[in-house]
């Protein structure tokens, strides 16, 4: 299919730029071996909505109920059609078309390219970009939380376990960080205000809509934030149950030194009110160490 190959080049293209970049802007995704999201802006000449143009779009992974049209001559898609290779990604680049011959030319631009990237970067990429990279970041940390959950069930309820377990909760927490950082911010509602208001807010009933990209997201987020609270929770219980049985074998130990102690406070008062007691002692002691060396040197 030429969709997978246009698939394939971008995300080569992607993968190499960020490469390339990555030691001056460090970028959570690529560091996680993640390729980030991207809105592939599409400029044509043929109309969308003439029947001689559908097998072209098909070809190249668009359909028409997975995009809504923001005007007559712009649409834009919120997944693309890839064949069987790539049936197991649930996440695709974005495709913005627009049709250089019916659009509205506005003067002052100096090209028709910089005047569609200028009106998509003013009233759509932003807002599109936060629930793109939100997708993206729910899918990373679903699959962070499947991995941790599953390290903390083999972590045994031993005393020698539990650094273990305060090591796995440091990585744990560590991980999710950047993307607890990222949700608490109070942007998601007016984002989809505004991605509501560019496509007028209008709901389809048989084909993909605006609310794709605006409140899938978001739903999979709040999913997210009880899992990432369930998990804290199992931590908090298993660490609380290695402390209280560490404080158990540590009572023991302190009984069993207490105990010692007082028989050797004992003793040593014993051999201070009868001293010659402590002359027969040292000759059982040395007899038993004499004793143990004859062994070992007749065994070897």
């Amino acid at each position: 299919m030429k969709s997978d190959l246009i698939y394939e080049s971008i995300s080569i293209l992607k993968w190499r730029f960020y490469n390339k970049i990555q030691k001056y802007f460090p970028t959570i995704l690529h560091q996680k071996k993640v390729n980030p999201p991207s809105i592939n802006i599409y400029k044509t000449n043929i109309n969308y909505t003439e029947e001689t143009g559908r097998h072209f779009w098909d070809s190249v992974g668009i359909s028409g109920y997975k995009g809504q049209f923001i005007d007559e001559s712009r649409k834009l898609f919120f997944k693309t059609n890839l064949s069987g290779r790539y049936e197991r990604n649930k996440r695709t680049d974005l495709i913005y078309v627009v049709n250089e011959l019916t659009m509205d030319h506005e003067p002052g631009y100096y090209s028709t390219d910089f005047q569609i990237i200028n009106e998509f970067a003013e009233n759509l990429s932003t807002n599109i970009f936060k629930f793109t990279l939100l997708d993206a970041l729910n899918e990373l940390v679903a699959n962070d939380l499947i991995s941790y959950k599953l390290s903390l069930n083999k972590i045994k309820l031993r005393k020698n376990r539990f650094n273990k377990l305060l090591k796995l909760r440091y990585l744990y927490e560590k991980n999710i960080d950047f993307y607890k950082r990222y949700v608490c911010d109070d942007i998601w509602e007016n984002a989809q205000n505004e991605i509501a208001h560019v496509f007028n807010g209008k709901k389809l009933k048989h084909s993909y809509d605006y609310r794709v990209l605006t409140d899938s997201p978001v739903v999979s987020k709040s999913k997210i934030i009880e899992q990432i609270k369930a998990l804290c929770t199992e931590f908090d219980e298993k660490t609380s149950i290695l402390q209280h049985l560490a404080a158990y074998k540590n009572e023991n130990r302190n009984r069993i030194i207490n105990l010692i102690m007082l028989l050797l406070t004992i003793t040593t008062i014993v051999f201070i009110i009868f001293p010659e007691l402590s002359k027969e002692v040292a000759k059982f002691l040395l007899y038993i160490w004499s004793f143990i060396k004859d062994i070992s040197t007749a065994i070897m």
